[in-house]
């Protein structure tokens, strides 16, 4: 996914951007964007002359966008399932002791997936890959 937006800081080697709304209106997220003026660290591996002000292309690879994806809302989901069925199949026929168990295998799935993103946030950040030049 690659995205025009505009460099606001660039001091001690972190960038911070934001994009306008309007130049996401073909993305089916949109629904979860935070505002107009979202504003976001990205990476600038190539190191980049940029400057407060300037319009850069950032890239969000697929495969990083996809395994995001999967580990906050599809992993957790998963580890509520299994406790559920395993519940409902071995232990018990009590309703009340298998939707706990889900419960609890959803706390732990979203715990699991938190650390994940703590552990490799730098791995999940954009890349600025070009400056645009102003026409």
């Amino acid at each position: 996914m690659k995205k025009e937006v505009t460099v606001h800081k660039t001091n001690d080697g972190n960038i911070m951007v934001s994009c306008d709304k309007n130049a996401c209106e073909g993305c089916k997220s949109s629904l979860f964007c935070r505002g107009k003026n979202y504003e976001f660290i990205v990476e600038n591996p190539d190191n980049i002359k940029l400057k407060d002000g300037d319009k850069a292309l950032i890239d969000m690879p697929t495969g990083r966008t996809i395994l995001s994806s999967f580990m906050s809302l599809f992993f957790p989901l998963i580890c509520f399932f299994i406790p559920l069925f395993v519940s409902a199949a071995f232990f018990t026929s009590n309703e009340v002791y298998q939707f706990v168990s889900a419960l609890v295998g959803l706390a732990i799935g979203f715990l699991i997936s938190c650390v994940y993103f703590k552990l490799r946030k730098k791995e999940f950040l954009p890349t600025i890959i070009e400056k645009k030049e102003d026409k």
